[in-house]
């Protein structure tokens, strides 16, 4: 199975900065603005690796959507959020591996996303 990371972010901006900035991390990388079109990608992806914004338009909280797709689709290995709320109350939550404070550093994201994507 290749590694496929997909992003669900509803800003426009931010998935453009995103799509930039992981550029090449991963053999494949889908984006998404809704979760609607995110559950599309899953359904005909082998996606491995998830990074999601907390805070979607939809009033979903990104970590509601990661703990449902992590028991549906058993293909997703590694799953972040990117929040500008405060990081600690997130952190520990059981479907959650990493979460990163929004702004992002776009080094600590790369270098987190190839770990994760090594398996450390």
């Amino acid at each position: 199975m290749i590694d496929t990371l997909l992003v669900l972010d509803d800003d426009t901006f931010n998935l453009r900065s995103l799509k930039r900035v992981l550029k090449g991390t991963f053999y494949e990388m889908l984006v998404a603005q809704s979760t609607q079109q995110a559950e599309e990608l899953l359904r005909t992806h082998q996606v491995t690796h998830v990074l999601c914004d907390r805070n979607l338009s939809e009033s979903t909280r990104g970590e509601e959507v990661i703990r449902l797709w992590r028991a549906r689709w058993r293909t997703i290995r590694y799953a972040a959020l990117m929040t500008g709320d405060d990081t600690q109350e997130l952190e520990g939550l059981p479907s959650i591996d990493a979460v990163f404070a929004k702004p992002i550093d776009p080094a600590a994201l790369r270098e987190a996303l190839t770990a994760a994507r090594r398996g450390r």
